[in-house]
């Protein structure tokens, strides 16, 4: 009975591409740490570089790139006495095609990664002020584009309708919305200027129905992308990628990117949520588009959408 129901959820084979971005704090001063990092690194054969521009975002399509990050505050709820410096552990480009082998080798690349820095003896942890962000791209172009406009929306839907639940998996420093500073970088979707009003005024049922029409009205991706990602007072004026989901990284990456995660530097962590965030995008591409504008009506259950093992694990 329980094969049967997975088999039932489970995600058909749309090939993926997922990169990785680990907010870390580190032992060590900066620039040096990042040096020791790349070191680490190059012992195993990974290929790996260093940037100091904090404002470096390419993605490197075969390196690791270890960088500074300065919306990291090394010392928050750390003991004292140490020095810590903010680092960003970047992914190059990986593939999840869901046969073969490449979804397992993902995963073991990544933890051979972390601890290969680990072996080092280079010490790194977690607090508030870091996140993990997950960018998702379609392997392969449809009618010349990485992202159809009825995937979007059907992804934006999920977004919206669903962020409570989603909010669940996560502390309240990373569920958005409550003015502390470290939610600046994540931002609820519902909370933004163009749905904020219908959750306030509605009930949820009217609300959740009210919310959808806005997506399906949109007629172009940039109107999608206002829609999703305003300037607002969630983000204080600031960068329109600091949203739980960014839509607007599309135009920078041709990803998508899931800001909302916590940071951590737990294997089984990561690929808890990666698994979590590719099996939501691939519903986005597998389910017809009526199904979807139906779910405000059907309620259909998140774990029937990316599917029971999926969603057992981030329940762990």
């Amino acid at each position: 009975m329980g094969r049967d129901k997975d088999r039932k959820n489970a995600m058909p084979h749309i090939p993926l591409t997922l990169g990785i971005e680990l907010e870390t704090v580190v032992e060590g001063r900066s620039p040096e740490i990042l040096y020791l990092i790349k070191q680490a690194l190059d012992a195993k054969q990974f290929p790996a570089s260093v940037s100091l521009d904090p404002r470096f975002t390419v993605i490197d399509t075969k390196s690791w790139v270890i960088k500074q990050d300065d919306s990291i505050e090394p010392d928050l709820g750390l003991p004292p006495g140490i020095n810590r410096a903010g680092v960003e552990l970047v992914s190059p480009i990986l593939n999840d095609v869901l046969f073969g082998s490449t979804s397992a080798t993902w995963r073991a690349l990544l933890e051979e990664v972390l601890t290969a820095i680990y072996e080092r003896g280079i010490r790194y942890t977690t607090n508030e002020s870091t996140g993990l962000h997950l960018h998702v791209a379609l392997a392969i172009r449809i009618q010349d584009r990485l992202w159809p406009l009825d995937v979007l929306k059907k992804i934006a839907t999920i977004v919206v309708l669903y962020e409570v639940q989603i909010d669940m998996f996560h502390p309240p420093s990373r569920g958005g919305g409550s003015g502390n500073s470290t939610n600046l970088y994540a931002a609820s979707i519902r909370r933004n200027a163009n749905f904020d009003g219908y959750y306030r005024d509605k009930g949820e049922d009217e609300a959740d129905t009210a919310s959808v029409s806005p997506i399906w009205r949109t007629q172009t991706q940039n109107e999608l992308q206002s829609l999703m990602n305003p300037i607002s007072n969630e983000t204080r004026g600031r960068n329109r990628r600091y949203y739980k989901v960014n839509f607007m990284a599309i135009d920078t990456h041709g990803t998508l990117e899931f800001r909302q995660h916590e940071g951590t530097v737990a294997h089984r962590v990561i690929c808890a949520w990666a698994d979590f965030v590719l099996a939501l995008v691939r519903y986005g591409f597998a389910a017809k588009e009526s199904e979807v504008r139906h779910l405000p009506r059907e309620k259909k259950p998140l774990q029937d959408i990316v599917g029971d093992k999926v969603f057992r694990r981030m329940k762990e």
